[in-house]
């Protein structure tokens, strides 16, 4: 292996859960230089196929990104849809189908959420990269092997704060047993009067 081989660039792009069911196309760069004039283009075929508008314009953004530049170790990410999880559900307080979680500004329903992870379940994402001018990749993005772009301390925060959320919602219950009971006191009070 040359020096130059030893020493250049490597760019990769993936797709990974970042936690709280959110998922990003993630491109980085595991080279020992600097990369520049990343180019990614995405299948169009499999872009056609999703039916959430905000999900579809998450993933034709990344075809229209402008070159961008990374440095050894760097990485950019880009958020391109939710997965319907029981985390989603007890985040938001809400169940069942009926339930609709936040995207970009629009919500959207569980259903739909879980046709979208179904068409990424089926298919493979296409990727042509090019960099630095000379340099040409092209990955498969797929969906069924989401890697985990949590870091330790990270994971740390979200455990922690999914503890908090939780015991925020036994409270909540408790507060209305609570109520319910001092109002079946109230009534009993008034009756006896």
């Amino acid at each position: 292996m040359t020096t130059k081989e030893t020493n250049r660039p490597y760019i990769v792009v993936d797709i990974v859960d970042m936690g709280y069911s959110r998922v990003f196309i993630r491109c980085r760069n595991l080279g020992h230089s600097i990369a520049t004039n990343i180019k990614i283009t995405l299948d169009n075929t499999f872009i056609e196929q999703i039916k959430i508008a905000k999900v579809k314009e998450s993933i034709e953004s990344i075809n229209n990104t402008a070159p961008f530049v990374l440095e050894p170790s760097g990485e950019k990410v880009w958020e391109v849809f939710l997965i319907p999880r029981k985390q989603l559900d007890f985040f938001h307080h809400v169940h069942g189908e009926n339930a609709k979680y936040p995207f970009k500004g629009e919500y959207i329903l569980k259903k739909d959420w879980k046709d979208n992870e179904n068409i990424f379940k089926a298919n493979v994402l296409e990727c042509n990269l090019s960099y630095n001018g000379e340099y040409f990749e092209n990955f498969e993005i797929d969906y069924n092997n989401l890697l985990d772009g949590i870091s330790a301390d990270k994971r740390l925060s979200n455990d922690l704060f999914s503890i908090t959320m939780g015991i925020s919602h036994i409270q909540d219950k408790l507060d209305g047993i609570k109520t319910a009971i001092n109002g079946l006191d109230q009534d009993k009070k008034t009756h006896r009067d």
